[in-house]
């Protein structure tokens, strides 16, 4: 997730001063402006106007940024602290991508938001359960460990919800 969170400054800096080096390369590493390699108009274009701004990518990004805080956040709080931070990275970033390297986004229909949101909708659905099993497991908090006596045995977690509701019932805080 660390990894995640930063990639986009990365990924700025590569790829722009890669275009930044193949518009150079076109001028006949020159620093005049006016100077090109190309052509033709279309490739001129194609060259100096940047590459496509792809939004499903851009929603994935910001999914996993919430799935991933969602689900393990519970047993790994820092997560929240990492998913913040690439989400504020990622908004900085996407705002200065959309500006100066990206073209002219096409026109998106309103499906694509509308189906982001729905798989946020169902994101509590994922996230309580594996919560419910993060805070309810006694090796965890409680310290408590079932012992094997032979190594076919199989290891007991004594993490049932049998179990986690008789705890609740008998020591509900």
């Amino acid at each position: 997730m660390t990894i995640q969170a930063i990639f986009p400054l990365l990924e700025y800096t590569g790829f722009s001063n890669l275009l930044k080096f193949k518009r150079w390369k076109d001028r006949g590493f020159s620093s005049d402006e006016k100077k090109s390699k190309q052509v033709s108009i279309q490739n001129y274009a194609d060259l100096y106007s940047g590459p496509e701004y792809l939004i499903h990518f851009r929603y994935a990004t910001l999914l996993l940024f919430l799935y991933i805080a969602m689900i393990y956040g519970t047993a790994i709080p820092f997560l929240w602290l990492i998913s913040m931070l690439g989400y504020t990275v990622y908004w900085f970033n996407e705002r200065k991508l959309i500006f100066n390297y990206y073209r002219a986004p096409p026109a998106y229909d309103i499906e694509i938001t509308e189906t982001a949101f729905f798989i946020i909708s169902i994101l509590p659905f994922f996230s309580l359960p594996i919560a419910f099993w993060q805070l309810g497991n006694r090796q965890i908090f409680d310290n408590i460990l079932v012992g094997i006596k032979t190594s076919k045995d199989v290891r007991l977690s004594s993490h049932t919800i049998p179990q986690v509701l008789k705890s609740l019932t008998e020591n509900p805080f």
